[in-house]
């Protein structure tokens, strides 16, 4: 069962003060009883010495009958019993008993501790009376020594009867505190609940939408400050709400606008934000609280939103979907477990570049066939040259050899690009760069150049042998051409963690840091001067990069400006 905070409150504040009522009670009396307790042994003592003293007056004459006389009249106008025993217990004057009626009081508690300490009290039952009585006794000395004792007493009814009649009027007087603490605490407790039950049910409108609702109140202590910091609240969350609302307007605004498929997948794995092209592209199909994989029909398009979603990483692919090419992009969301996917149509974009590489094709065989012509007839002309020409055949030369390389590595390029399949087969990838480097063993003579090998003794695997030693070929090519005579060039093949890893070193003129990042662009040259006249195109790392990304492998180049540079390049093992 809920209980209100006026509830707890008012209950509180009642508990605690029954509860400091009823302890204040409790000392009070027990208070009251010890100290009457107390005044009354101390009476009891002053009484007992009273008779002490008429007793000595008389001369210890216990039998005489004017003392017994004197000591009766005492007892009656005082109202307490007086009692003579004898040392031995007998008992010789009472005022309420005759006492030859009563047995022996030599073991009496009272008696016992008089003789002990010189003082005796007890609180006890008397089987003379039947009644409880306080009785106080104090011995009678002649000569030093005891000859019998006093004893007073009286009923302790007359403590009782007062205590209750003092309970009486506390507990009257405690009800009416009661009363009115209670009253007092009602009027507390609502004054104080009061502006936090508004609080309460002014939260409640906002939780429902309603940012209007504010709360007053007339009192000026700590809960006006509450009430005045909840409508400053209130008013901060209805602007930022009425901010949020047009910031997202504008945003639905914009994404729908774009003309490219745009959704969003929570953590549930439900599409939750979507714009109107999404809509088209699902032929508008109800989709609430269904998860993407009921509503979206492509498995490719689900596969890759599947791995996204696993294993929480960003992804671009082109997929094909229907007649349609699309360009996957998503990125994934850490904080709120959620990821944004975007479909671009790039069908066009892929056509276009089908014509271009069309036109790269015909381009380079149209222009190979006159340009080898030229080189042809440059060469016959370059046999019998004239003193005036010659040096002009020898540049012209040099170009046409540079300009059919361009059109060699354009058309290699280009049947890359377009012949995205490799013709895979098992072999030995050391004879490949044997094979390679034996290739450029004219030019390496001629620079001086030395080769080193170290080739881990590796098993057969499945790779393009052609387009591995164009890959080959290029990167022995490059380092030939941009180093130094008498220069090294080191070769290094080897397994590293289901890869096969090799590395062409050089110690070359090298290449500066800001220029790594642009090497696999084409027509790119680190030293355009020295490509000239080595005849480089710009293409053959652009030819290696494609060749390796078709094997799923990668490349990596290190290099430092004068010192040399090396390619590192990992080829995933196939078997």
């Amino acid at each position: 069962m809920r209980v209100g905070i006026f509830s707890k409150y008012l209950l509180s504040f009642t508990v605690l003060i029954v509860t400091s009522l009823s302890i204040s009670l409790v000392v009070s009396i027990s208070t009251i009883k010890k100290s009457y307790l107390k005044q009354n042994k101390a009476h009891l003592l002053t009484l007992s010495k009273v008779v002490k003293i008429l007793i000595e007056e008389n001369s210890f004459d216990l039998n005489n009958s004017k003392l017994q006389q004197k000591i009766k009249e005492l007892s009656k106008n005082i109202d307490y019993r007086i009692t003579i025993i004898l040392k031995n217990g007998k008992v010789i004057f009472d005022s309420e008993k005759n006492p030859a009626l009563m047995e022996n009081h030599k073991n009496r508690p009272e008696i016992i501790e008089a003789r002990k300490s010189g003082k005796g009290y007890r609180l006890r039952w008397s089987n003379t009376l039947k009644k409880e009585m306080m009785y106080f006794a104090i011995p009678i000395y002649q000569n030093k020594d005891i000859v019998a004792f006093v004893r007073v007493s009286s009923f302790s009814d007359e403590v009782f009867i007062l205590l209750n009649s003092i309970k009486k009027n506390m507990f009257l007087t405690s009800f009416f505190i009661i009363l009115f603490s209670f009253i007092i605490s009602f009027i507390l407790a609502n004054r104080f609940t009061k502006p936090i039950k508004q609080l309460a049910e002014a939260s409640q409108q906002i939780a429902k939408g309603n940012y209007q609702t504010r709360v007053f109140t007339k009192n000026r202590d700590e809960t006006y400050e509450l009430t005045s910091g909840f409508n400053y609240m209130a008013k901060k969350i209805n602007d930022q709400i009425s901010e949020i609302s047009k910031q997202s307007e504008r945003l639905s605004i914009i994404i729908n606008s774009i003309n490219e498929i745009f959704f969003v997948i929570d953590k549930e794995e439900k599409i939750v934000f979507q714009n109107q092209e999404f809509l088209n592209f699902i032929q508008n199909k109800n989709f609430s609280e269904k998860r993407y994989w009921e509503i979206i029909s492509n498995p490719k398009l689900i596969k890759k939103i599947d791995n996204v979603l696993k294993f929480k990483t960003n992804e671009k692919a082109e997929i094909k979907i229907g007649e349609s090419s699309y360009l996957f992009s998503s990125s994934y969301l850490q904080k709120s477990s959620s990821a944004i996917f975007l479909l671009f149509d790039v069908t066009e974009i892929n056509k276009f570049r089908e014509i271009k590489k069309d036109f790269l094709i015909n381009a380079s065989h149209e222009l190979r066939t006159p340009l080898t012509s030229i080189k042809g007839f440059l060469e016959i002309m370059s046999e019998n040259p004239s003193a005036d020409n010659s040096k002009y055949l020898k540049i012209l030369n040099r170009n046409t050899n540079r300009l059919i390389n361009i059109v060699n590595d354009i058309l290699t390029l280009s049947q890359i690009e377009t012949k995205l399949q490799l013709s895979l087969e098992k072999i030995d990838i050391r004879k490949v760069l044997q094979n390679s480097i034996k290739i450029f063993e004219h030019k390496t003579n001629e620079k001086e150049i030395k080769f080193t090998t170290n080739f881990e003794k590796i098993q057969k695997f499945k790779f393009d042998p052609f387009k591995l030693e164009q890959v080959f070929v290029n990167l022995i090519d490059n380092a030939i051409k941009y180093s130094n005579e008498k220069c090294n060039i080191n070769i290094s093949l080897f397994s590293e963690n289901n890869f096969v890893r090799i590395d062409f070193s050089d110690n070359g003129i090298g290449i500066k840091k800001e220029q790594i990042p642009r090497l696999f662009e084409r027509f790119y040259v680190v030293d355009k001067s020295r490509s000239r006249k080595v005849g480089g195109t710009g293409l053959g790392l652009s030819i290696v990069k494609h060749i390796i990304q078709l094997h799923n492998g990668k490349i990596n180049i290190q290099s430092e400006y004068g010192k040399g540079t090396t390619i590192q390049l990992w080829l995933p093992i196939k078997i």
